[in-house]
């Protein structure tokens, strides 16, 4: 039998402990989710966001990053009907972004220890460019896709989400 709940000197009757940690479970739950759906959702750091209308993206003409391309940082720009070589690395994908005339094609080679993939924006559903799903890239193998449309692709290893690039055709 329970024993009889105890009355303080102000009339209330005490709570347990397991009351007292429920209430502030769905208090604390209730200030995360307030404080999640004000400020950090609405922050937009996604990769995968599209740009400002008014950016602009620039390239200067340094090493060459493939026959007849150049390379600048982290971009690299192919010639028409060229190839551009990205490499798939433990860190993510070098260079990460890359611009290309239209009709160039981009291929993916997995220099790291693991499979890895190349898959459409936006994880996980990949549907904002489908031919750009190229699924799963064993150790030291390859895949490619030859872009023809002008635009903007981005994209990202499904097993890595935080492993994002993009290919900017021109």
């Amino acid at each position: 039998m329970d024993p009889e709940p105890q009355i303080s000197a102000s009339g209330y009757k005490k709570l347990p402990l397991w009351a007292w940690v429920i209430v502030y479970l769905v208090i604390g739950g209730a200030v995360y989710a307030s404080l999640y759906y004000f400020y950090i959702a609405k922050k937009g750091t996604s990769p995968y966001a599209p740009p400002p209308p008014a950016a602009t993206e620039s390239t200067s003409q340094t090493t060459p990053a493939s026959p007849g391309g150049t390379m600048d940082g982290d971009k690299a720009t192919a010639p028409v009907s060229g190839t551009t070589d990205v490499a798939i690395t433990p860190t993510g994908y070098e260079p990460q972004n890359i611009t290309i005339k239209a009709g160039a094609r981009v291929v993916w080679t997995n220099n790291s220890p693991i499979v890895a993939t190349v898959n459409s924006a936006v994880h996980p559903t990949h549907e904002v460019y489908p031919p750009l799903n190229l699924g799963e890239v064993a150790p030291s193998q390859s895949v490619s896709l030859i872009f023809d449309t002008p635009g903007t692709y981005k994209y990202h290893n499904h097993l890595i989400p935080s492993q994002f690039g993009s290919v900017t055709v021109q």
